[in-house]
């Protein structure tokens, strides 16, 4: 098993300990790409996103990215797998504006509960949640 791959299975577990189902254990498969790859896949055209799930695809991380030693870029890997996890849940990506708002409030309210974790309450670490306007999604339906 890789070390990323190990990493993956371990967040997993970390998920979980936010309530949210671990899909029995089951890992999605992640991909370091370019950053071009994953905006033509986020968003169809030039954007700043850094990973992206896709139910077919798996996870796809910036190439940039260090999850095994970057707590930020670890915490964007953990964001990513609580959309797969979310995926796994239901059996289909998010419907709508509303579902799809719901979602990422949830990847973030974790991925930010996690980072508060890891670095004791301090506010030391480069991302930050963004506001999600519902203006956002509706450019994706």
């Amino acid at each position: 098993m890789s070390a990323l791959a190990k990493l993956v299975s371990e967040l997993i577990v970390i998920v979980a300990g936010f309530g949210i189902d671990a899909a029995g254990g089951e890992v999605p498969d992640v991909r370091l790409v370019s950053q071009h790859v994953i905006a033509a896949e986020a968003c169809n055209r030039p954007c700043a996103v850094l990973a992206v799930f896709d139910p077919d695809k798996g996870i796809l991380l910036d190439s940039r990215l260090d999850p095994l030693n970057d707590l930020n870029a670890r915490s964007i890997l953990l964001h990513e797998l609580i959309h797969f996890l979310q995926w796994k849940a239901t059996g289909r990506v998010a419907q709508g504006c509303t579902e799809w708002l719901r979602r990422e409030s949830q990847a973030y309210e974790v991925q930010f509960a996690w980072l508060s974790r890891q670095t004791k309450g301090e506010r030391r670490f480069p991302v930050r949640r963004p506001i999600l306007p519902p203006v956002l999604c509706e450019a994706k339906l």
